[in-house]
């Protein structure tokens, strides 16, 4: 799995995305991955392009907190826009059908 994120990181996003930051989980009813406390966490039960997709699913999120447009609040925090409305934003949308788009893989 590291491999395949060091390569899809690479290719995809261009080498930006912090290493080695995901787990295999099997505790997650109802879901394929989540992305959370800067760990990216894959079921065990994926396999080959779901495995893929779900995975390029999870790097946009990493990507969305890395890069997402930013504001600022009146208390003088920064936080990121895309989060404080949806995570699945308009920013994140761009990015997923773009690589929707060069993959072939339903990411969304």
């Amino acid at each position: 799995m590291q491999k395949l994120y060091k390569v899809l990181n690479k290719k995809y996003f261009g080498g930006l995305l912090p290493k080695d930051i995901i787990v295999y989980s099997e505790d997650m009813p109802g879901l394929d991955g989540y992305y959370e406390d800067e760990t990216i966490y894959i079921g065990l039960h994926l396999k080959d392009d779901e495995l893929k997709s779900t995975l390029i699913h999870e790097m946009i999120h990493v990507w969305q907190e890395l890069f997402a447009p930013m504001e600022l609040f009146d208390d003088g925090s920064l936080k990121l826009k895309a989060y404080d409305k949806k995570i699945h934003s308009g920013f994140f949308l761009e990015v997923c059908n773009y690589l929707e788009d060069i993959t072939g893989l339903e990411i969304m």
